[in-house]
């Protein structure tokens, strides 16, 4: 995998990938060298570059809208920001899941998830996603807005629906700070940093089956 780097020049990024397949499902590990990185990395945290996340984006069609999953919830909530969101099973519209702040970004997380299913509106299949190893994806997200309309659009008028599902799947998510308004206050121990990485996924289709009543 290569990063360009605004023209200049291209970084090498080392990535294995390997499958591993069973009766039911399929699983996902990645090792990704991500160190590379860490003189061209433009968020910043008190001390150090931080990447804002490590994991997965799964691209589906739209119909694709219903979400539940254990961990954090029902509202936003960040590793950092997540002392009033009890961990339990919560279920949302994914058309629910966006904060519209002012500025359009990155926004609508569930943190310290450990399972999280998707299911279609349209054929009642579900997908059910669970990390290999870690025990919880730091932070999950769904959207049907892409992350490159929302990092270039201004104002919520200027963004359109991808016509797809955004599914993010994060084993590292950089904390959102707050502490103050005048410096990056993002904590050390929610920054993260641009090294290696080891995850997984398993992910398992299921098929709905209508009840019949006789």
């Amino acid at each position: 995998m290569s990063w360009d780097e605004r023209g200049g020049g291209e970084i090498s990024i080392p990535l294995a990938m390997t499958y591993t397949i069973t009766g039911d499902s399929f699983g996902v590990h990645y090792d990704v060298d991500l160190s590379p990185l860490r003189h061209v990395l433009s968020c910043y945290g008190k001390s150090a570059p931080s990447l804002p996340r490590v994991g997965v984006e799964m691209e589906l069609p739209d119909h694709w809208s219903e979400l539940s999953w254990l961990g954090c919830g029902p509202h936003e909530c960040y590793p950092d920001r997540m002392a009033g969101a009890p961990k339990r099973m919560w279920r949302s519209a994914v058309k629910d899941m966006q904060v519209k702040y002012i500025v359009p970004s990155e926004c609508g997380g569930r943190a310290s998830v450990r399972r999280v299913e998707i299911r279609s509106e349209r054929t009642g299949t579900r997908i059910k996603c669970w990390p290999m190893a870690s025990g919880e994806f730091e932070l999950i997200n769904a959207s049907h807005y892409s992350q490159d309309a929302l990092e270039e659009a201004k104002h919520w008028s200027e963004v359109s629906p991808s016509g797809s599902t955004h599914l993010f799947l994060d084993h590292r998510h950089m904390g959102v700070g707050g502490d103050d308004s005048w410096s990056p206050t993002v904590h050390k121990e929610y920054l993260v940093p641009p090294k290696a990485y080891s995850f997984g996924t398993w992910i398992k289709l299921s098929k709905h089956q209508p009840t019949t009543v006789t």
